[in-house]
């Protein structure tokens, strides 16, 4: 939205100095910045819509055109030095670019609200994910360490047991039980 806001202010004031001084720089910065701003409209919603973000990016798509519209007649009157028709036209560019700044500005606001909702969507799954992880990596813990104590358990179970027989024998005990 905002690199668009951008063309749009540059390709309004070329289209002024155009109207103003009748300069090729200018005539030539208007189309580059009119070429840039059919680049973005290509890829806005182009039917109305119930969604509110998506019949604004309508509204802005139609007041695009319009101002592409009304400003390539402005410069076509310019060029044919048509007062007339180059004071209507230029005064309508003005207005449809003001109307169009307005809308730019509204949905700008709209998309930041549809941003933020979605962020405190996205901020909720992930503090509910975390929570689940660090409880499913807590039983994990657990289970490993219930594993690996049971493991070394049953392995040293037996060799206590052989350690102690072997220390009576040592102090001449022989009345030790028989094991496998």
């Amino acid at each position: 939205i905002n690199n668009f806001s951008l063309q749009l202010a540059e390709a309004e004031k070329a289209m002024e100095t155009y109207v103003s001084y009748h300069t090729f720089e200018s005539i030539d910065a208007y189309y580059s910045n009119r070429y840039k701003i059919d680049e973005y409209i290509q890829t806005m919603q182009k039917r109305p819509s119930t969604d509110e973000v998506r019949q604004k990016e309508y509204i802005v798509y139609q007041f695009s055109r319009s101002f592409i519209s009304y400003s390539m007649k402005a410069v076509a009157a310019r060029r044919g030095n048509n007062t007339e028709d180059l004071n209507y036209y230029y005064k309508k560019t003005l207005d449809c670019y003001n109307m169009l700044l307005s809308q730019l500005l509204e949905l700008n606001k709209l998309l930041l609200q549809q941003n933020a909702a979605n962020y405190e969507k996205n901020h909720d799954r992930i503090l509910s994910s975390t929570q689940l992880s660090f409880t499913f990596f807590s039983l994990l813990a657990l289970l490993i360490f219930t594993f690996i104590y049971l493991t070394i358990t049953s392995l040293t179970k037996p060799l206590v047991e052989i350690s102690e027989i072997a220390h009576r024998v040592s102090k001449r005990d022989f009345d030790v039980p028989l094991f496998n």
